[in-house]
């Protein structure tokens, strides 16, 4: 039987089962649709990105009569916020859940009762494997060494970390021939092209870096995406989380 996992706990933990494998929707591209003199049909006006999905998953728990307010309430304890939902039959992927919440209860029986989980997610399905680091060491002035990446699907937005240099040691980052992104510290630093954040453990690093986020996104493609450091004047460590993702 197919089984909820939400933020790491499934419904077979607290007794609760998934009555229907749900369907995931697929998403759809943001824009306004107008139409042309002339023209058969209507034209679409659209920046690339795509509307949330809305995935709506039908549960069902039997317990004894005097149970069953205190099940609901730990469904409702459990179905709430943000995060992270995948199913167990398809256990390579997940969805970023943007908001979560039981949109309906109903107590068919005096032991059972069924309701409707809905988790707004974000558009895209991202890959357990995605969150696995890519590291590197790159000896100091480093003009050659390189990390080679195949995106397997869509543009991804990954995190970078840099380490093992100083407060006072900088680097460049660069994605293919893209222009380089530089930071003036290498003792920790994190760069995140989808928050567009630079910080390490003592907060916002924004002002220790310049350049493009944009310029280190990985792209979809089938050829292979380099990533380097350059012009730094000390030893580093570069660690890449991808979050590779598909539509």
């Amino acid at each position: 039987m197919v089984d909820l996992i939400y933020n790491g706990k499934s419904g077979r933990e607290i007794a609760v089962a998934l009555a229907t494998r749900p369907s995931v929707p697929p998403p759809q591209k943001r824009g306004d649709w107008y139409d042309l003199g002339g023209v058969d049909g209507s034209m679409l006006s659209t920046d690339g990105t795509y509307e949330n999905i809305t995935i709506e998953c039908q549960l069902n728990f039997v317990c004894p009569p005097e149970k069953v307010g205190n099940q609901y309430r730990r469904v409702k304890e459990w179905i709430r916020g943000s995060g992270e939902v995948c199913f167990t039959d398809d256990p390579e992927v997940y969805y970023r859940v943007k908001a979560a919440q039981v949109a309906e209860f109903a107590r068919r029986t005096k032991r059972g009762a069924d309701m409707i989980a809905a988790f707004i997610c974000d558009p895209y399905t991202y890959t357990k494997d995605g969150k696995l680091g890519i590291s590197k060491a790159f000896a100091a002035n480093n003009t050659a060494a390189e990390i080679s990446v195949f995106n397997p699907g869509a543009v991804a937005h990954p995190v970078y970390y840099i380490s093992g240099g100083s407060s006072t040691k900088s680097a460049k980052l660069q994605v293919n021939s893209n222009t380089a992104f530089t930071v003036n510290r290498t003792d920790g630093i994190y760069i995140d092209t989808e928050k567009m954040v630079v910080y390490n453990s003592s907060g916002a690093q924004n002002f220790a870096s310049s350049g493009d986020f944009d310029d280190l996104l990985l792209p979809e493609s089938n050829l292979a995406t380099s990533i380097k450091i350059t012009n730094n004047s000390a030893a580093v460590t570069l660690d890449v989380v991808p979050n590779w993702r598909m539509l």
